[in-house]
């Protein structure tokens, strides 16, 4: 949930194939559901319905209910169905999920920040406001691990310094990612919901999407 809107919904993808971005999906809504079941008061559920407003979407909702066949997880429903379902009218039909996690993605970062929640061992997580990352560059020793290099707000106007390094870095900025200049050669592309958006991987109260 790396996000700066104070609410967020966490549900299925509904992609047509079983793809990384697929598993992806479904182990972090699972392993979140683990994690928040101690604490009703980070988050509520809700039922969310993805609308099939186009023949690209209606045909993805069919294979995904093809292959996922239990309906107790997901089901699809009509135009009508829908319309019962949220008390307003509505001209697409589309799939249900009864049990989307409503939570507060700051709210959430905060308290993995504060060890009150996760893993026990939370000491390498350290919180930096006003640091704006610049570059990532190659460890010195050649190793492969990547350094993150930054301007803020108590530097000198260019200086750079290192604030993080390690074996991976993980970029959660959203369409920012696109004007971040070492992505400059990943093929992204705006998404909705602040996933991935390479081709190849597809794209509380009741709400439709």
């Amino acid at each position: 949930m790396a996000s700066g809107n104070p609410l967020g919904f966490a549900a299925p993808a509904f992609l047509a194939a079983r793809t990384p971005l697929d598993r992806l999906s479904t182990s972090g809504l699972l392993y979140l559901r683990s994690l928040l079941a101690g604490t009703p008061e980070l988050h509520s559920s809700a039922g969310v319905v993805y609308l099939a407003h186009s023949p690209a979407l209606i045909q993805r909702f069919a294979k995904f209910h093809a292959r996922v066949a239990c309906t107790d997880f997901a089901r699809p429903m009509t135009a009508d169905q829908i319309a019962e379902l949220l008390g307003t009218a509505c001209a697409h039909s589309g799939s249900y999920f009864p049990e989307a996690l409503v939570l507060s993605p700051p709210e959430l970062a905060a308290r993995f920040v504060s060890d009150r929640i996760g893993p026990a061992d939370h000491a390498q997580l350290e919180l930096r406001l006003e640091t704006r990352a610049l570059t990532l560059r190659p460890h010195a020793d050649g190793d492969g691990v990547d350094v993150v290099l930054n301007a803020d707000s108590e530097s000198q106007a260019g200086e750079e310094h290192l604030i993080a390094s390690g074996d991976h870095v993980i970029i959660a900025s959203a369409h920012d990612a696109r004007h971040f200049e070492p992505m400059a050669a990943v093929p992204l592309r705006a998404v909705r919901g602040q996933r991935d958006g390479r081709r190849r991987l597809g794209g509380g109260a009741r709400r439709a999407k």
